[in-house]
């Protein structure tokens, strides 16, 4: 399944939820956003085990940031 991610700084940052939702292990997240290329950026996965996104959301948002950077100074 696909979600939007609410609390990021990114209003396109996305997660998709791999596995099942009450799986022993939790389920498997992976947080991304589309760049302005058209081109998916992969920033960061995760297993969950609680619904504490934060520390994962400020890592994603700062990764998607710093991607974004590099892509400025390649054009």
């Amino acid at each position: 399944m696909i979600d939007t991610i609410s609390g990021s700084k990114h209003s396109n940052m996305k997660e998709i939820r791999i596995g099942a939702p009450h799986g022993q292990n939790g389920q498997i997240r992976i947080l991304f956003a589309m760049a302005p290329n058209q081109r998916p950026a992969i920033l960061y996965g995760f297993i969950k085990h609680s619904n504490d996104y934060v520390a994962n959301i400020k890592m994603a948002d700062e990764l998607y940031s710093n991607h974004l950077k590099k892509l400025v100074t390649k054009m």
